[in-house]
């Protein structure tokens, strides 16, 4: 309680300052416009208890390379190993938003959910796709050991998937000509092949 000026000596009062919303300030970036979308709508506090949905948006940039960074992931079976990549990551419950690379090292972006645990997905992941490629494509595939993860914010995704989306340009990887369907694919990694290739 406190004391009222100018009242009698003693008389005091129970009121308490009123709080005044502030209202939002004029000119806001855009970009927190843009993050509300994400987010779940509730009501003004004044008006009563909050939502309790909860919402999470978690989106992970994931890179890693082949066992020594040895450029054996061939053109003519690249996109069946981004693909599968993807079905394995829907598999376990992920999002999978592109998955790209180049001969020696693979990028991933793809949203996961508060109950994964990173460690095992990607152990799932690198386990099934190795494996996929030694019995389709490459007798000694393997990758490296370790990998790179980096959260992304729902504001720069758009810019990481565009960044997957041009990794060969970005490498300047050479084009290659094109290699007869009669020519196998199954060899070690690294051995050449018997239709020899070129940048043009």
């Amino acid at each position: 309680m406190r004391r009222t000026i100018g009242a009698p000596w003693g008389a005091t009062t129970l009121e308490k300052p009123r709080k005044t919303w502030k209202s939002a300030p004029q000119g806001r970036d855009k970009r927190f416009e843009e993050l509300e979308e994400w987010m779940p709508s509730s009501p003004d506090p004044r008006s009563g208890p909050l939502k309790r949905d909860t919402y999470t948006c978690l989106h992970f940039h994931i890179v890693f390379a082949t066992h020594c960074r040895r450029p054996v992931i061939d053109k003519r079976w690249r996109p069946g190993l981004h693909a599968y990549i993807a079905g394995i990551l829907r598999k376990q419950g992920g999002v999978p938003l592109i998955v790209g690379g180049v001969s020696d090292h693979i990028h991933i972006l793809t949203g996961l959910r508060p109950t994964h645990c990173l460690s095992d997905i990607m152990r799932e992941v690198k386990h099934e796709s190795s494996r996929w490629s030694r019995e389709n494509h490459c007798r000694d595939f393997s990758w490296q050991k370790g990998y790179s993860a980096f959260t992304v914010s729902p504001l720069t995704c758009e810019k990481v998937r565009q960044y997957i989306a041009r990794q060969e340009e970005h490498h300047n990887e050479p084009r290659e000509v094109e290699t007869p369907p009669h020519a196998p694919l199954s060899r070690p990694c690294g051995a050449p092949s018997e239709t020899p290739t070129s940048p043009v």
